[in-house]
């Protein structure tokens, strides 16, 4: 799948179809801020393939299942950054 424009929802609802998907899909322009990194490193933990994780070419083999796993999400950056501004 080539993407028009690198969209973090689009690249994650991609990658989270693929993942269950039969065969491999590779997402060019996929978006690689930190919560789709986020996604990936934990779905990769519940028994995903997903390579290139960080960069804009995904690729994902299908798998038949996944596992349960924990995970600690990452504090949201606008509220930081909020906080930061709030206290300078």
């Amino acid at each position: 799948m080539l993407l028009d424009e690198a969209s973090v929802t689009g690249t994650a609802n991609i990658v989270m179809a693929a993942v269950l998907a039969e065969g491999v899909t590779t997402i060019y322009n996929a978006a690689c801020e930190p919560y789709l990194q986020q996604l990936c490193k934990m779905l990769n933990r519940m028994g995903a393939k997903i390579t290139g994780v960080g960069s804009n070419l995904l690729t994902i083999e299908g798998v038949t299942s996944l596992k349960g796993t924990e995970h600690r999400i990452l504090p949201d950056m606008i509220e930081i950054g909020s906080l930061l501004e709030w206290q300078r």
